[in-house]
């Protein structure tokens, strides 16, 4: 199921959107991006768990 649309993304599109429209053009393309996320969000939190 297509989420996105033929307009593309605009430069203040969110990242979420963009992981969408990534998904819709490239499905195994998608998993490594999403990774790439999970590992970034997971290396924010243990900053703020040192910070804080």
């Amino acid at each position: 199921m297509r989420r996105s649309n033929a307009k593309g993304l605009s430069a203040d599109t969110p990242v979420s959107r963009r992981l969408t429209f990534l998904s819709d053009a490239a499905p195994g393309a998608a998993e490594p991006a999403l990774q790439h996320v999970r590992q970034s969000v997971a290396a924010c939190r243990r900053l703020d768990l040192k910070s804080g």
